[in-house]
């Protein structure tokens, strides 16, 4: 229809009126409620889509406007596009405040963050393709011919040699990181050795034209590359595809500098979500993805395990190496787990808006859409759309078929699946009713079936606190050191490679231009990337931060310490907020024992009777699946049998003979009563104060946690000990299992009658029995200042200088970190969860039995003998006697 030419630009005019209108300047963003705030998202969304229609149409009919007039309208809606994105992106970004807002409000406001991130995904896709046309000057809008892209062609082998890796290991068994497989430089990270590439020629070498002071990490100029001219850069484009595999090396301040190649294409190409921008370089940033490297090529490596502090960059760095594996490789599978599952959906649009990002001639051919929140499939088209029509000469195995996506936050996520790259994020916080350290043991087969490595995990997290997720991210830790290796296996516990990166070595506020972080103090003036001058190293910065908080309060310290950790011990420990203990003390002595091996803290075994014979002697053997976790034995005792098994019979019952060494606190379980589940059967044993025969003073000699299948087997646990101690026991008698058990065997001369009243007072099954009853507020209060009282004078480092128990600064030797945890989230109205703390408290209840011992009362004898006494006045010569 002829003659609308004037009503088509007064409809487009109006369209990006709507884009550019900014309805936040007027209003404060708190002020627009989130229904409104998602009709706004997507009218954004509507004016674009609307608008490019319009355009189209205009194109194609008889009141066709000039070229000049379409790059105009273009031109516009592209600026009008990004200017909507930077206001969706504040309204991305505006907390919710769930308390202050209606209840009823909680769902719109949550539904609304969702819209508002597709409606950004949405416009920015829309606006590479516009950007491309204004680029090749392409105002017809007209589809081009369907190829197989650079991507696919790189995969086929048809655009570089893709025979990389020829050598991986060294003989020393150090890591190989250059896809060249040369080597020069061995650098150490925590405890894997890594071997750098070779340094090339100067004139290979980025920046080595530039004065020293101008040499640091900047994007390489990318030329003007679009899909008429493509053909021209070719060289550029197999550089860029190599770079992105062997890496690039760069000047930095003098210094000849390797970055790998997934850090390349994340400095490169990879745009953030956060802020649009990219990433800047850092030292800490470098030596993780070296050590990353070194996972992804290790054949011994399932992948790489990474504690952190805050704001480290580990999702983009691993989202970025996924992404670069995934946008190269045929028929591979990329999959993402998070703490939850709006974690994951987040995590997943941070790689959705970098493959977006990326320059046409990087990304493959999608199948479906390009900005799906759930999956991005790089293969075929459907067999309805355009692009299908026009390739139907190219075979299906031409394409990538290489999927990346993400899934919920399971224990049976990606279960039987294959995964190339997997990356589990915030891994240390997941919490119940999943587990991740079964969910590991589920997925791990997938990508070592067999213990042949075929795929990779990238996993990271700062510290959860040890009930949420914590607890499971301690024990993954403490299985993935490489030093500890299995020589058969030739791989870790579980089967990752741990990396800790310091809070002091990851500060921006301490990090100059060239990405080096001042741990210590410059020597001269250097300013960081702000421009302000560093006055301080990043660690007397930390060091001075958590001496204003140990003023504060030992709860303010230890979370400074968790979130800013300077150790692993220190990103290890346990949130403190319901600690009744010396919070501070017991994590020194867990922080302290963490750093030396089990093996020399306690030997891990059972108690066995010689030859088989019940009620004879006992004596301990190792054993790495043992039930006990012993720290002394009395039979080493100048080197004699020495106090083990000091026992005495009579007619058939059985007598401890080591009542001055040491005393045992059993928290007996029973299957009938916990149906399987919850508890553990506890028990500890723990010298006195002044013991006999050269034991050691106040040590906890022995810990026992366990639930074996058969409750008989821990009864019988129980005597072995007992006898192979000599000690007397304090058994807690709530359940009477265990104490029967006793009694029927003989043993009830063991069993220490309760405390806290005299035997003359025991009813009839105390008398037959023994053992402690463990209610009543009295007994319960005591029970528990046993332990506070303990853990004062013999954990973490000594420091009253009143009673010197210990050397000042001396620390304490409590070896069982198990049994140390337990007290540091000791819950009072929980005691049941409890097992360790109730049975080593009665330890210590055992051991100081005199505090239960009530003194008999002096008899008051004054009233009685009133009348045999006489007062007399002894004033004058005479005394005279008073009546």
């Amino acid at each position: 229809m002829i003659g609308l030419y004037n009503e088509i630009e007064m409809a487009l005019d109006a369209l990006i009126q709507g884009l550019n209108y900014n309805f936040i300047d007027d209003v404060n963003l708190d002020e627009i409620d989130d229904e409104k705030m998602k009709t706004l998202a997507k009218s954004k969304i509507e004016a674009l889509s609307g608008a490019k229609r319009i355009i189209n149409r205009w194109i194609d009919s008889p009141n066709r406007p000039s070229d000049v007039k379409i790059r105009k309208y273009v031109t516009d809606i592209v600026d009008g596009g990004e200017k909507s994105i930077t206001l969706l992106r504040k309204a991305l970004s505006k907390e919710i405040d769930f308390q202050g807002m209606e209840a009823h409000k909680h769902a719109a406001a949550i539904s609304a963050k969702p819209i508002i991130l597709e409606s950004i995904l949405d416009i920015d896709s829309n606006l590479s393709e516009l950007r491309d046309k204004l680029d090749t000057n392409d105002l017809t809008f007209k589809e081009r011919e369907f190829s197989l892209g650079y991507p696919e062609l790189y995969a086929k082998g048809s655009l570089i040699d893709t025979d990389y890796y020829k050598r991986r290991l060294t003989e020393a068994g150090d890591v190989i990181i250059d896809a060249n497989s040369t080597t020069r430089e061995r650098i150490q990270l925590d405890d894997l050795g890594i071997i750098l590439p070779e340094v090339p020629p100067k004139k290979e070498i980025l920046y080595h034209n530039l004065k020293k002071k101008n040499q640091m990490w900047k994007r390489v100029e990318v030329p003007n590359i679009t899909t008429s001219n493509i053909d021209d850069h070719k060289d550029f484009i197999i550089q860029e595809f190599k770079r992105r595999i062997e890496g690039v090396w760069f000047y930095n301040n003098g210094v000849p500098t390797y970055l790998t190649g997934n850090h390349y294409f994340a400095l490169q190409y990879c745009k953030m979500l956060d802020n649009g921008g990219y990433m800047n370089y850092r030292e800490a940033q470098r030596d993780l993805y070296y050590f990353m490297e070194a996972c992804l090529v290790d054949p011994r490596a399932l992948g790489m395990l990474f504690g952190k502090s805050r704001r480290t960059g580990f999702t983009y760095c691993s989202i970025s190496t996924m992404l670069n594996r995934a946008t190269k490789g045929k028929n591979g599978k990329h999959g993402l787990m998070s703490k939850s599952g709006t974690d994951g959906s987040e995590a997943f649009a941070k790689i959705s808006y970098m493959f977006l990002s990326l320059p046409f001639w990087l990304r493959p051919i999608v199948r479906g859409k390009l900005d799906s929140p759930n999956e991005l499939y790089f293969g075929q088209p459907f067999d309805n759309s355009k692009e299908r029509k026009k390739s139907k000469e190219i075979n299906i195995s031409d394409y990538l078929n290489t999927s990346m996506d993400w899934r919920n936050t399971k224990n049976g996520s990606y279960d039987s699946i294959k995964l190339d790259t997997y990356l589990l994020d915030e891994i240390f916080k997941i919490e119940a009713p999943n587990d991740v350290v079964v969910h590991l043991a589920m997925v791990s087969p997938t990508m070592m079936p067999n213990g042949r490595v075929v795929g990779k995990m990238l996993a990271g997290s700062t510290m959860g606190i040890h009930a949420k997720g914590g607890k499971q991210g301690v024990e993954l830790i403490e299985g993935s050191y490489v030093k500890d290796r299995d020589e058969h296996t030739k791989k870790t516990a579980t089967g990752l490679y741990f990396h800790f990166l310091p809070a002091q070595k990851n500060m921006e506020e301490f990090t100059d231009v060239y990405g080096k972080c001042w741990v210590n103090k410059p020597d001269e003036k250097v300013y960081n990337v702000y421009g302000e001058l560093i006055d301080s190293g990043s660690e007397d910065y930390l060091l001075a931060i958590e001496a204003q908080k140990r003023k504060q309060s030992d709860k303010a310290y230890n979370e400074q310490i968790r979130t800013y950790p300077r150790t692993v011990e220190h990103m290890m420990r346990d949130d403190s907020s319901e600690s009744v203990y010396n919070m501070e003390k017991l994590q020194e002595q867990i922080d302290f024992n963490r750093k030396i091996p089990e093996e020399t803290r306690y030997t891990t075994g059972n108690f066995d009777w010689v030859n088989g014979v019940e009620d004879s002697d006992v004596v301990f053997n190792p054993n790495s699946r043992g039930r006990f976790k012993v720290s002394w034995l009395p039979s080493i005792v100048d080197g004699t049998e020495g106090l083990a098994n000091r026992v005495k019979e009579v007619n058939g019952k059985f007598y401890p003979l080591n009542k001055e060494c040491v005393r045992i606190g059993v928290d007996p379980f029973s299957l009938k009563s916990t149906h399987g589940e919850g508890s553990k059967g506890a028990a500890h044993g723990l010298t006195i104060m002044f013991p006999e025969g050269g034991a050691p003073s106040n040590k906890f000699v022995f810990e026992y946690l366990a639930r074996p299948a058969d409750e008989t087997i821990f009864f019988e646990d129980m005597i072995k000990c007992m006898r192979y101690y000599g000690a007397p026991t304090l058994v807690e008698s709530n359940r009477i299992d265990l104490l029967r058990h006793m009694r029927n065997r003989g043993y009830r001369g063991f069993s220490m009658n309760r405390l806290d009243r005299p035997k003359n007072k025991l009813n009839p099954n105390e008398l037959e029995y023994g053992g402690q009853v463990m209610s009543g507020k009295d007994i319960l209060d005591s029970h528990m200042n046993s332990i506070g009282a303990w853990v004062e004078k013999y954990v973490g480092k000594y420091s009253n200088d009143i009673e010197k128990l210990r050397t000042y600064d001396e620390m304490g030797d409590m070896p069982f970190n198990d049994t140390l945890n337990d007290w540091l989230g000791f819950d009072p109205d929980k005691r049941t969860k409890f097992d360790a703390t109730i049975s080593s408290g009665l330890a210590v209840m055992a051991c100081q039995t005199e505090k239960y011992q009530k003194k008999p009362k002096k008899k008051d004898l004054s009233k009685k003998m009133l009348p045999l006494l006489r007062k007399y006045n002894s004033s004058g010569d005479l005394g005279q006697l008073i009546r």
